[in-house]
């Protein structure tokens, strides 16, 4: 279990940065082979679309005040309703007509056997900027609400329990820590970058590996992002998410329904 002397939730106290990296102008732009554009400003924080109708995100986001509607190229989306993982800090949101695209889920090893070597992920979110040392980053309370990328390696996998805000939440996931010499454009997590998504290159294809919702450190200086597994939650969007011929048949025939749940957040 990592030890820690004091903790933020992204959204809920002094959330994650949006990738606090040293080359800005980089981390603006689309990262080589990661097409970012189904990772969305949701509520002022970030998620991850992971179906033709559903984002990803973390729990003490979705509960926040707000519609939760998302524009996209000039359209916009409303939001549906919310399910919300019965322990862990996650939150399925449904819209009310097709995402532009999604992202399948990385279900695979998180820690290769002997621990070496780690492998690389990049970040996503929509957070502030701050300031990056050698081991550790810092916040600047600014920049938020543009997207940016950073890198990062997994180092192991852990249970991390804590008070997202609405109560107790048991989650699984695996750490990251910051270190400028382990990959390039070494990236730190912080306000407005919980429910944003950390991606794996699975055999050529960039998958969702976790969702990002903490990090941890002392002083205002802070050493290690928290992600919770996509590997372990797999389950339960799969039974939340329904197949895509039961939702074609909810917009041919259900259109009562959706003209009720219209009003729902």
């Amino acid at each position: 279990m990592k030890k820690w002397t004091f903790f933020f939730f992204f959204g809920v106290l002094a959330c994650g940065e949006a990738m606090v990296v040293t080359n800005y102008t980089i981390a603006e732009q689309a990262p080589a082979g990661l097409d970012w554009s189904s990772v969305y400003n949701y509520k002022n924080s970030s998620s991850v679309a992971v179906d033709n109708y559903w984002i990803l995100t973390a729990a003490h986001v979705a509960d926040d005040s707000g519609d939760g509607a998302l524009s996209i190229d000039g359209t916009t989306y409303n939001q549906q309703e919310i399910v919300f993982h019965d322990t862990a800090d996650l939150a399925l949101v449904r819209y009310d007509k097709a995402l532009p695209g999604f992202y399948d889920l990385y279900t695979g090893d998180l820690v290769p056997k002997g621990n070496s070597p780690r492998y690389s992920v990049l970040m996503v979110g929509f957070g502030t900027t701050g300031t990056a040392s050698s081991v550790s980053w810092s916040d600047s309370g600014s920049g938020r609400g543009t997207k940016r990328w950073g890198s990062q390696e997994i180092d192991q996998t852990d249970t991390f329990n804590y008070n997202a805000g609405g109560g107790d939440t048991s989650n699984a996931g695996f750490w990251m820590d910051f270190d400028l010499q382990n990959t390039d454009y070494e990236a730190g997590v912080g306000i407005g970058d919980s429910g944003g998504g950390t991606f794996i290159n699975d055999a050529g294809t960039w998958k969702l590996a976790g969702i990002n919702t903490a990090r941890i450190g002392g002083g205002g200086d802070y050493t290690s992002n928290f992600s919770i597994s996509m590997p372990d939650y797999s389950v339960w969007i799969s039974e939340t998410v329904p197949e895509p011929m039961a939702a074609s048949l909810i917009i041919l025939f259900g259109s009562g329904m959706l003209m009720i749940k219209r009003f729902f957040v």
